[in-house]
């Protein structure tokens, strides 16, 4: 569920998670849509990152769900193919 997106995160300040789900509260398809475009742009920060692997694929699966709910689909194949290089790392 959305207003869940960023439980369960260690090492996340306060004050940018507060931010964060405001915004995907108040806008969840500019939310998505910077999101995707910093993905899709820069993959290896998703890859990469210190963030539990299991929480990034959570987070690609939201995505991905959002975006088929849309009909979405190109994007959907771009988060899948970096989901599946999550997997790899």
């Amino acid at each position: 569920m959305a207003t869940n997106f960023f439980s369960n995160r260690n090492n996340q300040d306060p004050e940018s998670e507060l931010f964060a789900k405001i915004l995907l509260l108040a806008n969840r398809d500019l939310f998505y849509t910077t999101l995707y475009s910093a993905i899709v742009n820069h993959p290896s920060y998703v890859i990469l990152s210190d963030i539990p692997g299991d929480r990034k694929v959570e987070i690609l699966n939201e995505m991905i769900d959002y975006y088929e709910s849309r009909e979405d689909y190109e994007k959907c194949a771009h988060l899948v193919k970096v989901k599946k290089q999550v997997h790899v790392c």
